[in-house]
C-alpha cells in the first residue's frame, strides 16, 4: 500500500448493506482498514440498514473517528453521499463545472436581465413550457472560506402576470436545475421569495328573482365579477357562503341544486370570495454553490 504523500488527502469509502459473511471476512476487513490509515487513508464506512452490532462493528474497527455514517432510507443515504462529497472537495477548487438553473414558469426575465446574465457568461434559453434555463460552463468552484460561497451568481427575476402568487414560492425547478463535475450531479437548493396579493375590488351584488333558475349562476358569477382586462379565470378561485362573514361555505354544486320556489320568501344572500394575485417587483435569486 502506497503511502498519501503527494499532499492531497486519499480517501476509501466503504459501502455495506449487511452482516460480513464470516469471522474471516471481519479479520480481513479489519486488517485493509489498518493498511489503509497508517498509508494516509481516511476510511469512510457507509451502512444502510444494518443492524446495531455490524454499525457498531464498523465504527470501532474498521472506519476512521468520525467517519462512521448509516442509513436506512434511500433519502438519508443520498444525503450522507452529500455530506461526504462536500467533505472530500472542501479543500480543493473544481473546474469543469457546469451549473444548470431553470426558472420556473411562475417567473420570468427582462430583456435586459437575460442581456446581462449573457455578457457574464451564461447561456439563456426561454422555453415552450414557460421555464427559463439559465446555464454556466466550465466554471471554477472554489473552496468556501470565512463564510464566503465558492461560487454565486445572482439573477434577478420578476413574476409574470399570469402568476398567482403566494408566500414561499419556489424560483427554480428540481431535480433540473443542478451543478455538474466529473460525473456527478447535485442538485441546486431553490431559493423562495414571497409574492404580494395586491388586488382591490368593490363590492359587488346580483338579485335573483324567485323562481329563477339557479343551474349557471355559480358559473356566471365568475365572469360577471371579474375583472375582464385582468385574471385569467383559470387562475381565480371563487368561495361561496351564506353568511357575510364568510364562514359557513357552501359548494358551487349545492349551491346550484337549491330551489328558489321552495325557500321562504325572504331575502335570501350568498356572498363570494375571490383573489387574484398580482405581479411583484423584480425578485433577487442567487445561486451559490459551496464546496
Amino acid at each position: 500500500m502506497q503511502k498519501a504523500e503527494d499532499g492531497n488527502k486519499k480517501y476509501v469509502i466503504l459501502f455495506s448493506d449487511g452482516e460480513p459473511s464470516d469471522s474471516n471476512d471481519k479479520m480481513e476487513t479489519e486488517a485493509s482498514a489498518v493498511k489503509l490509515k497508517e498509508a494516509g487513508y481516511t476510511v469512510i464506512t457507509v451502512g444502510l440498514g444494518l443492524n446495531n452490532e455490524t454499525a457498531t462493528w464498523l465504527g470501532e474497527k474498521v472506519a476512521s473517528a468520525g467517519c462512521a455514517f448509516t442509513a436506512d432510507t434511500a433519502e438519508e443515504l443520498n444525503k450522507i453521499f452529500q455530506n461526504i462529497q462536500s467533505t472530500i472537495t472542501q479543500s480543493r477548487s473544481l473546474t469543469g463545472v457546469q451549473v444548470t438553473d431553470i426558472i420556473d414558469a411562475e417567473f420570468e426575465l427582462t430583456d435586459a436581465e437575460i442581456q446581462r446574465l449573457r455578457a457574464d457568461g451564461a447561456q439563456v434559453t426561454v422555453n415552450e413550457d414557460g421555464t427559463t434555463t439559465v446555464s454556466w460552463l466550465d466554471q471554477e468552484v472554489k473552496p468556501k472560506e470565512n463564510g464566503a460561497s465558492g461560487w454565486q451568481k445572482t439573477i434577478h427575476i420578476v413574476a409574470k402576470e399570469s402568476c398567482l402568487g403566494g408566500n414561499n414560492m419556489t424560483t427554480n425547478v428540481n431535480p433540473y436545475s443542478f451543478l455538474s463535475f466529473g460525473g456527478t450531479q447535485l442538485e441546486l437548493p431553490q431559493p423562495t421569495v414571497n409574492v404580494r396579493i395586491a388586488y382591490q375590488i368593490t363590492d359587488t351584488a346580483d338579485t335573483i328573482f324567485l323562481g329563477e333558475n339557479l343551474e349557471n349562476y355559480a358559473d356566471d358569477a365568475a365572469v360577471r365579477m371579474k375583472d375582464a382586462d385582468s385574471a385569467k379565470m383559470t387562475k381565480v378561485y371563487l368561495t361561496f357562503y351564506t353568511d357575510k362573514g364568510c364562514r359557513e361555505e357552501i359548494t358551487q354544486e349545492n349551491l346550484k341544486k337549491r330551489d328558489l320556489n321552495r325557500i321562504p320568501r325572504i331575502t335570501q344572500k350568498h356572498f363570494c370570495r375571490w383573489r387574484k394575485r398580482q405581479m411583484l417587483p423584480t425578485q433577487t435569486h442567487v445561486k451559490r454553490c459551496n464546496l
